[in-house]
């Protein structure tokens, strides 16, 4: 399964100068939370995250989910582009598709803003996950991230962090798009 076969009007989806599909490569890398409201700064953000202490990127085989919307150049309207990409980290700050063979490109001319969210999400009343691979839309209220009641290990810390990240007004590019992580939960 291919997200966006086809450019933003239908046609093949490539760069001007090449005229090739450009893939959509994503890497991560886990900030602390800077805005004042839970963690005041690095170092007391260094003191109460809920990520390992010296932790910058996503562990081995931690999911991460990714949303883009596509900004119409000409027009400024936002559209879905792709939802809930399922994507699992290598554990040095690299995102590769759950499913093999699952790649997305990036659209012919308008650029993306990418959303992503790793968490402790389980599965609802009715055991189905709480996010949906590849249809969900992008979680605006209703999903539920677990924290754990034990937190007295560092992998208790680890397993009940909640992460996001939002990159704005991205344009093709062959490099991997770094997700800036961010920690909305911290520990007092």
């Amino acid at each position: 399964l291919t997200a966006c076969q086809n450019g933003d009007d239908g046609a093949a989806v490539g760069t001007a100068a090449t005229a090739q599909r450009v893939e959509i490569r994503l890497a991560a890398s886990v900030g602390a939370a800077d805005d004042g409201q839970l963690c005041l700064g690095a170092a007391e953000a260094n003191a109460r995250t809920t990520r390992s202490f010296d932790a910058t990127n996503l562990q081995a085989g931690d999911t991460c989910y990714v949303w883009a919307a596509m900004v119409n150049g000409s027009t400024q309207a936002v559209t879905d582009y792709f939802k809930a990409w399922t994507l699992i980290a290598d554990g040095n700050g690299g995102l590769s598709p759950q499913q093999n063979g699952n790649t997305k490109l990036f659209p012919a001319t308008n650029v993306l803003n990418f959303y992503a969210l790793v968490g402790n999400f389980g599965r609802d009343t009715e055991d189905q996950p709480m996010v949906t691979p590849e249809t969900q839309d992008l979680p605006t209220e209703g999903i539920t991230h677990t924290v754990l009641a034990d937190q007295t290990t560092a992998g208790s810390y680890y397993k009940s962090d909640l992460l996001y990240a939002v990159k704005a007004g991205q344009e093709p590019i062959s490099e991997a798009v770094v997700l800036p992580l961010q920690q909305l939960l911290c520990r007092f």
